[in-house]
């Protein structure tokens, strides 16, 4: 093989790499934090510009024990928290993770958690792959 041809062929098994990242996006992730040991909460806007559905199965946090996916649902007049298996993203739509629907649950904090602090969560998807999305510590009072 010539080294053109290398080149070439490392090129497209980097794009073929790289382009799943650009298929999923995220945006405005937060983490509102609450005080004592209570769950932490976290928001943010993903967007799947591929043409397939894909959907989030999980997540994990180094600074925190676990990371649940949850949905708040009203049952019999008063909100509740369901744990889901997974939340579907379509094909070129946006799935926003909010209070009141979906979202993230951080459980047993390993250090302190700081407001104004920034922290890396790693999001995973049903086809294997893994996003890592820089999530804003935010307090009970800060707008989501």
């Amino acid at each position: 093989m010539r080294l053109p041809e290398l080149i070439i062929g490392f090129l497209l098994m980097t794009l073929v790499s790289t382009a799943f990242a650009s298929e999923i996006t995220a945006e405005d992730a937060k983490l509102r934090h609450t005080p004592g040991d209570r769950p932490d909460a976290g928001y943010l806007s993903l967007t799947n510009g591929g043409n397939q559905p894909i959907a989030l199965i999980g997540a994990r946090a180094e600074a925190y024990n676990r990371v649940e996916l949850h949905r708040s649902v009203m049952h019999d007049g008063s909100m509740h928290m369901e744990s889901q298996e997974a939340i579907d993203i379509p094909a070129g739509e946006t799935l926003v993770l909010m209070p009141g629907d979906y979202h993230l649950m951080f459980m047993g904090a390993l250090a302190p958690v700081t407001i104004g602090d920034r922290l890396t969560v790693t999001l995973i998807f049903s086809d294997g792959h893994e996003v890592d999305v820089q999530f804003a510590v935010v307090g009970m009072a800060d707008e989501i």
